[in-house]
């Protein structure tokens, strides 16, 4: 949960030497302190050991275009993982 607001976020990135989290809200991928957090729910309850995380963090575009990308060279498909799908 993401503090002071109480939103729903998910963890992406575990806290650098800054103590900056990778967290996705709303659609939305932010750094935020790890003191403006607090656990709802550990990983391991919600997703089981095998679980693709990319279903979670990925675009339906993303994950399409991926899977071309394991099958076969396609020209000009690219994965841009930075860009904001907003």
């Amino acid at each position: 949960m993401l503090l002071p607001e109480q939103q729903i976020a998910i963890v992406y990135a575990v806290a650098d030497e800054r103590g900056m989290v990778g967290v996705q809200v709303q659609g939305r991928k932010i750094l935020v302190n790890h003191k403006r957090l607090r656990l709802r729910v550990a990983a391991t309850d919600l997703y089981p050991e095998d679980y693709d995380m990319s279903i979670v963090f990925d675009t339906p575009q993303v994950r399409k275009a991926r899977k071309l990308m394991t099958k076969r060279h396609q020209k000009g498909n690219v994965i841009n993982l930075l860009a904001n799908p907003e």
